[in-house]
């Protein structure tokens, strides 16, 4: 499916893709999409320190963790679960540290207090 830059297109082509493959697709950018293809969620929660190599990973690294951990919970809601707690990381470290100069490895060392941050408000 083709995604244009509107939020609608974004959100019909992830929806295609999910249906098409059976599973949840993670569509990252401003306003990241997590979807199964009939239900949706938008995490508008991260921070412009998200934008650096490796993120990207680790969010995935968090998502597998948390699948591995939640196996008997809806896939795409782990996925958005796993996508708002990166999301959470990336604010922790930008009100420590600023909006530039974030390490992949620095946003996996804040995943601890973006757990404790959202704590029992999943």
């Amino acid at each position: 499916p083709e995604v244009g830059a509107d939020e609608a297109s974004r959100q019909a082509a992830a929806a295609a893709l999910a249906r098409r493959v059976g599973g949840a697709v993670v569509l990252t950018g401003a306003g990241t999409i997590v979807t199964d293809g009939s239900r949706h969620w938008i995490c508008d929660a991260g921070s412009v320190v998200l934008a650096v190599p490796g993120s990207g990973d680790v969010q995935s690294g968090v998502i597998a963790s948390l699948l591995a951990q939640l196996d008997e919970e809806p896939p795409a809601a782990v996925a958005a679960l796993g996508t708002h707690l990166h999301a959470v990381a990336g604010r922790t470290w930008e009100r420590e540290h600023g909006a530039a100069g974030m390490l992949a490895s620095e946003l996996a060392d804040a995943l601890p207090m973006a757990m404790r941050e959202v704590g029992g408000r999943l």
